[in-house]
């Protein structure tokens, strides 16, 4: 099977991470290309019409959120219980995943992910990385689609996904 040449439109660094390691996990042959990664969820939906358009070319996948429920409480130092079964049902998962970070027993995680106590920054220094860290070396895409039904059906639809070129 030829490989499937695709780019990516995602959020931030973490975004990418999760999005790569799903395109892994299906086991489909593609060759991703450029990753457009330029500020949030703002410029995803400012562009979306413009990545639409190039898809006509190469297909895009965008990823807008995510949420491994076991894993990401072993990594944290933390109780599973405070990790709702269907982390769909969180309102806002970052500010979540940061009042769990501020209950880890492991400090040097708790001041690389969470912000300092009175500082304006939103994140903490090393969010990205450790929580980038988090998704090549312990998050599980299969155990993770239990808990998670959007992501269920992401995974499904990259799985499947067969592209149709219109060639001009």
């Amino acid at each position: 099977m030829q490989p499937i040449p695709i780019n990516l439109a995602v959020e931030d660094f973490l975004s990418e991470a999760v999005l790569r390691r799903i395109l892994r996990f299906t086991k489909r042959p593609y060759a991703t290309g450029t990753c457009f990664c330029k500020g949030g969820y703002g410029y995803l939906k400012k562009n979306i019409a413009g990545f639409n358009h190039a898809a006509k070319t190469t297909p895009f996948l965008v990823l807008t959120d995510l949420d491994d429920r076991e894993a990401f409480a072993k990594f944290l130092g933390i109780q599973l219980r405070s990790i709702p079964a269907n982390v769909d049902t969180i309102s806002d998962p970052k500010q979540f995943l940061l009042s769990l970070t501020k209950k880890s027993k492991k400090r040097q995680l708790r001041e690389a992910i969470a912000p300092a106590p009175g500082s304006t920054a939103r994140v903490g220094p090393d969010y990205n990385g450790q929580l980038g860290f988090f998704v090549e070396t312990l998050w599980d895409v299969a155990l993770a689609m239990k808990h998670s039904p959007s992501l269920q059906r992401t995974v499904s639809v990259v799985k499947d996904f067969n592209p149709h070129w219109h060639v001009q």
